[in-house]
């Protein structure tokens, strides 16, 4: 019978307000750390994923970089650079820049257009 007294004054511990009250705080403190933990994993997760991203734009221009290094060593690089970063040309060449633009491109075909139009009512009334 002592034991199973004991026993229930165990139990009767375990069951007050007082520990019922500590045990509930312990819960709420781990459940916090928990979380806490849990949002500093998704943040890491988030870093890792940005860092990957850059390696591999950083291996893309690695590998950029080394082809033209080799244009460069072959002799016809030096020459593509220094015409394509300064705009240099060889005697006798000349420099031709092509700016395209979708917008000029159809007033220029409106003013053709209108052209044609005041050029045949030119020839028609004599002027």
């Amino acid at each position: 019978m002592s034991l199973f007294q004991e026993h229930r004054r165990w139990h009767k511990l375990l069951g007050s307000r007082p520990v019922s009250v500590v045990l509930w705080a312990v819960i709420l403190v781990l459940s916090v750390k928990v979380i806490g933990v849990y949002l500093e994993i998704r943040d890491i997760k988030d870093i890792v994923s940005e860092t990957e991203n850059e390696i591999v734009s950083l291996q893309a221009r690695t590998s950029d970089f080394k082809d033209k290094v080799a244009m460069i060593k072959e002799g016809k690089g030096v020459e593509k650079e220094v015409r394509t970063r300064f705009n240099m040309k060889k005697s006798g060449e000349n420099t031709v820049v092509i700016v395209e633009d979708a917008e000029s491109g159809k007033e220029l075909e409106q003013r053709k257009e209108t052209a044609g139009l005041f050029a045949w009512l030119k020839s028609l009334l004599g002027f």
